[in-house]
């Protein structure tokens, strides 16, 4: 029968490496820090001035309980057991031992567990790729001399009076300054702006070199990093962490935005003075790339960029990222279950807000760029259902691991929760909240359409033709039959007498048949020649009727042109006004098949114009299409006319929705006079009661179906 698990105490402490270098942290710092140096990974350990002490007396191969002795006789001071195992856990994950407190062969099973194939590497790994190229520091190191004289005073001096000269001159040219910008949207311009990009991208990473060279940092490593495949420069600069001011690490930080500034300012005065050419275009790259960079991606202190290293430094904040998660993840369960658990930083109150805030933006921030690089990843993916399976890892990885990883937390920390009065209100507070996803709700859905007369007659001229007669305006009410307009055709005119010419002649062929062999012979193609021509007669007298235009259903005349006089010109196909008839008015559109699914038959609902002077219609549902259209016969509602449905402009078939639409017609209720012949607005119709999970499920599982092509 096996005794008692030992205790922490009995635990053998393995012995430090020999390697390992001790520096002090940060002179300006709040905490009194140490940082322990791992020439191996090349990375800086913090920590505290106690565990710097017990360092300092380390002995190796002995039990944790004496070796807690040992150091307080040594130091003085109390130091339990306990302290002393988080201390050695902290040590051994780190790599800091000369051999893992589980042995060897623990780190071999490790590697075993991580170990993947080429494409679980890829799968882990495509967001961020880190390919070192160069080692810069003996190149650094002889041409530091001349980068100082770069950043010496005088030099400073200079580049700020040209930036602000180059400014002065840009604003006095901002129209032209400003148009430039759309030759970014020709192959040239993006070809240019990409050439820009990567030279002053060289220029700044060198900038983060040559000001930690200066402070007396080693550079060990230069080279590209690929994010989501898309390649940008690096540089090492991980020796900073020694230097101990605070402002010498802002420096090194924020060193590559300094030099992209002072080239933007450089090119802006370039580009105020050259003249129109490639230099010019040279100039104008370099500078907007400079600054738009610097200043809207570097600058975010959201993604560890310089921004994010620049506010670390300000805060005195090292880590700042895993500190502010762990502080969000601490105030998340104080808030929901008071756990009365000590706060993982000793700050005041508002540090500590800043902090969790800062937590926030992030997380906000996070997923929706991971979103955004999932779809960006979805998109360029030729094969759609490995697009789909890379979104979903995407956002399975980096969106709901962590929330899963912080709910197995509370699982674990289940004993201590339900023991909290709070908990009962969290999980009353739970409940509800999936009864509000859950439940059906009656709810209402608005879908674009116009408004138009059920009936509406175009008075559009068959041919070219000048105006001879004006018998209504606009306002007028007609009946069928009432003359509307008189048009007459010189040319129309002129091809009726020259076809009723031929006619004639061919009349006269036929009727010597008898006395001309040559006639006689050709007697049915002299016949089919007639017909010919009299079915062309008659289509030139129907279109010399129709210029005599009368209406032809009772309405109102509308839309009449602008300016019509007698004697005018009239071109083919255009439209002299509208009778827009009395019949009523009905209400057409088109929704989404999500939509479609849950309206109701028959359904009641409302017509808003978007002219805000209309009063509202009710309306009811009277027909929806079986299939969703191909293309959309009311261009009113296309996104190329400024409406709500996307499209995408095809030569041959018009304006093709983006996604499945049905048409639908409603009739209208309304007895008011419409002062357009249609009306754009939209419809809000009663829907069958629906989940808020069900329908966002509905709609994910129509874009799986519709993108993977089944």
């Amino acid at each position: 029968m096996s005794g008692p698990a030992p205790g922490p105490g009995a635990i053998v402490a393995p012995a430090l490496r020999e390697d390992l270098r001790l520096h002090a942290g940060a002179e300006d710092s709040p905490e009194a820090n140490w940082l322990v140096y791992d020439p191996i990974a090349h990375r800086y350990h913090e920590i505290d001035e106690r565990a710097h002490r017990i360092l300092q007396h380390w002995r190796g191969n002995t039990q944790l309980a004496a070796l807690a002795a040992h150091i307080g006789v040594q130091t003085g001071e109390v130091i339990s057991v306990d302290d002393l195992y988080q201390l050695t856990l902290m040590l051994d994950h780190a790599g800091l031992f000369c051999e893992p407190l589980a042995g060897w062969q623990s780190v071999y099973r490790k590697q075993q567990e991580r170990r993947r194939g080429p494409f679980g590497w890829l799968l882990h790994n495509y967001l961020f790729i880190r390919v070192p190229l160069v080692k810069p520091d003996a190149f650094l190191e002889a041409t530091l001399p001349v980068a100082r004289v770069f950043a010496s005073r005088m030099a400073l001096v200079l580049v700020s009076a040209l930036g602000i000269a180059g400014l002065f001159m840009a604003s006095r040219q901002f129209d032209t300054f400003s148009h430039t910008f759309l030759y970014f949207f020709s192959l040239e311009g993006a070809a240019g702006y990409l050439t820009a990009l990567f030279f002053v991208k060289i220029f700044h990473e060198l900038g983060h070199a040559y000001m930690a060279k200066h402070f007396g940092c080693r550079v060990p490593t230069m080279g590209i990093a690929f994010l989501v495949l898309a390649p940008v420069f690096y540089t090492d600069v991980t020796d900073a962490w020694r230097l101990q001011s605070r402002r010498e690490r802002m420096l090194v930080s924020g060193a590559g935005m300094l030099v992209e500034i002072a080239i933007a300012a450089i090119a802006t005065f370039l580009w105020a003075f050259l003249p129109d050419g490639i230099f010019r275009s040279v100039c104008f790259f370099v500078a907007t790339a400079s600054w738009v960079l610097s200043l809207a991606v570097n600058l975010s202190p959201l993604m560890r960029f310089d921004g994010y290293y620049l506010l670390g430094d300000y805060w005195q904040i090292s880590n700042l990222q895993p500190r502010a998660f762990a502080l969000f993840r601490w105030t998340i369960r104080e808030i929901f279950f008071n756990l009365g658990t000590p706060c993982p930083e000793e700050w005041d109150l508002r540090r500590r807000t800043a902090v969790v805030l800062y937590a926030i933006l992030v997380c906000i921030y996070r997923l929706g760029l991971f979103i955004a690089i999932a779809l960006l990843v979805y998109h360029m993916t030729q094969v759609k259902m490995l697009g789909i399976l890379l979104f979903a890892v995407e956002i399975l990885w980096f969106v709901v691991k962590p929330i899963t990883d912080e709910l197995g937390t509370w699982w674990q920390l289940r004993k201590s929760i339900r023991q909290r009065r709070r908990y009962l209100w969290t999980m009353a507070a739970a409940a509800i909240a999936v009864l509000a996803i859950t439940i059906p709700w009656p709810h209402r859905v608005e879908v674009p359409a116009v408004m138009e007369p059920v009936s509406v007659q175009r008075i559009a001229t068959p041919v070219a033709a000048q105006l001879k007669k004006i018998v209504v305006r606009n306002g007028d009410h007609v009946q069928p039959g009432d003359l509307l307009f008189t048009l007459e055709s010189p040319k129309l005119a002129l091809d009726l007498l020259q076809t009723a010419t031929s006619r004639n002649l061919a009349s006269i062929r036929r009727a010597r048949r008898a006395a001309d062999q040559i006639d006689r012979n050709a007697t049915i193609v002299i016949d089919q020649e007639i017909t010919g021509l009299d079915e062309r007669i008659a289509g030139l007298r129907r279109q010399e009727g129709e210029l005599t235009m009368r209406a032809t259903v009772a309405g109102v005349v509308q839309d009449v042109i602008p300016d019509l006089h007698v004697d005018r010109w009239i071109a083919r196909g255009e439209e002299l006004a509208l009778v827009v008839a009395d019949g009523g008015h009905q209400v057409r559109g088109y929704m989404p098949e999500d939509v479609v699914s849950v309206v109701q038959p028959q359904a009641q609902g409302q017509f808003i114009p978007d002219e805000p002077l209309t009063p509202k219609s009710g309306v009811r549902l009277a027909s929806i299409s079986a299939s969703g259209v191909a293309t959309l016969d009311l261009p009113y509602l296309a996104s190329t006319n400024s409406g709500t449905i996307a499209v995408n402009e095809d030569k041959e078939k018009g304006s093709v929705p983006v996604e499945a639409q049905y048409q639908f017609i409603m009739t209208t209720d309304t007895d008011q006079p419409v002062t357009l012949p249609v009306l754009r607005g939209v419809v809000r119709l009663d829907a069958h009661p629906e989940s808020v999970f069900s329908r966002a499920a509905r709609r994910a599982l129509a874009v799986l179906i519709r993108e993977s092509g089944f």
